[in-house]
């Protein structure tokens, strides 16, 4: 099934066991098993050049494949691919779990999310969004993405995708999509990044320390639920955002004078700096802080 001249006969054999056992019945749909057409499907994945690896490159770097019975296999076959995730969430916990012992380094849990430029509006959560992959608003699909990472191995163990609320609105779009009923709810992506991280945490999988950048960062939301989680993480704030020194104190101030309205609002007895600030100030003054 994969090329032996690419990966050697013996890593051939071992790559193929790999799967016959880490994901043995989880592509069988009554009695006719795909964990063929699933093996290809890898295969041209790896063998094509990057950015290049659609089906129709699939079927001329891979012996014996069809074009057809990708289609079926990725459209049609009632194959779970969140009992396929969470096959690969396992193994690699097993994996990690030896690479750490052998590196001394800690494992980490990784956010991100991606994006898949679309020329139509037809794929499941298309629409005009922020697409990393061009730096601009384009229309695309995004999902979120936790990877398992220690060292210089890493696999991606859990996804999501974003439903924009142009999606979630439209119920008969997401039915015509055939989205379940119980996904066709908007979430934001730091609440799928969570829901992610629950999953994954509650499989028992061993990780020292969650990462991600600003978009996570900034989601105060996520950043108390992992408090209450317990979860030590290491994730990216906006230079502009604030932050107070010293714990304030949140109170609704008297009026001032006897003119004017009653004052409403909770305010701080302190004020924030913003992070650039006390950054520089700090690099400014580097013999006050040791």
């Amino acid at each position: 099934m994969f090329s032996k001249t690419q990966f050697g006969s013996s890593r051939l054999t071992s790559i193929n066991k790999l799967i016959d056992s880490a994901y043995e019945g989880l592509f069988r749909v009554y009695r006719m098993s795909s964990t063929h057409t699933a093996t290809e499907y890898l295969s041209g994945l790896l063998r094509c050049e990057k950015g290049h690896g659609n089906m129709e490159r699939m079927v001329e770097k891979v012996e014996d494949s069809d074009y057809k019975r990708y289609i079926h296999f990725l459209s049609v076959s009632n194959w779970s691919a969140p009992a396929v995730n969470n096959a690969t969430l396992r193994e690699t916990d097993k994996l990690l779990r030896v690479q750490k012992k052998q590196s001394g380094l800690p494992t980490g849990l990784v956010l991100d999310e991606t994006s898949h430029l679309k020329k139509g509006p037809k794929s499941v959560g298309v629409a005009r969004q922020y697409a990393g992959v061009a730096g601009k608003v384009d229309n695309c699909q995004v999902a979120v993405h936790a990877s398992l990472a220690n060292g210089k191995f890493c696999t991606l163990v859990g996804t999501e995708l974003f439903l924009p609320e142009g999606w979630t609105k439209d119920k008969k779009r997401c039915e015509a999509a055939g989205i379940p009923g119980s996904e066709q709810k908007f979430q934001t992506k730091p609440e799928l990044a969570l829901k992610l991280i629950e999953q994954i945490t509650g499989a028992g999988t061993e990780f020292d320390f969650i990462g991600g950048d600003g978009l996570y960062g900034h989601n105060a939301e996520l950043t108390r639920a992992l408090d209450d989680l317990g979860r030590f993480y290491v994730l990216d704030v906006h230079k502009d955002e604030t932050v107070f020194l010293s714990e304030p104190t949140f109170s609704i101030p008297e009026r001032k004078g006897n003119k004017g309205r009653m004052p409403t609002n909770i305010k701080p007895d302190i004020q924030p700096v913003q992070l650039q600030d006390y950054w520089r100030f700090r690099s400014d003054h580097a013999s006050l802080f040791g």
